[in-house]
């Protein structure tokens, strides 16, 4: 039977990262995330994959509609996130007010 990859993902996995993977474009991080966050998923663990655009402008949304704490709370019982292009862009107030904390 083909390996599915899923043998690279154990509980502890991403806390012994200890730093994400970084680079230059195109030397597939965001695969690399990507494929990371399948694993987790095939074995049953929640994953959450955003970018870091997509994750500030849903966190200046719901700031806005006064619904900025419960998003966090969710955000923060997610066991796995993956953010990616974090730091791609550098992020100004009030984009960067939510991604923070």
């Amino acid at each position: 039977m083909r390996d599915d990859g899923s043998s690279l993902w154990t509980p502890s996995f991403a806390s012994d990262l200890g730093s994400a993977p970084s680079g230059p474009c195109g030397t597939g991080k965001s695969h690399l995330a990507q494929a990371l966050g399948h694993c987790a998923v095939h074995q049953g663990v929640d994953v959450l994959f955003s970018t870091q655009a997509q994750l500030s402008a849903s966190l200046t949304a719901t700031r806005a509609i006064g619904a900025f704490e419960r998003k966090l709370a969710t955000l923060v019982r997610v066991p796995l996130l993956i953010i990616d292009d974090f730091g791609l862009k550098p992020m100004r107030p009030p984009a960067d007010e939510g991604v923070r904390e």
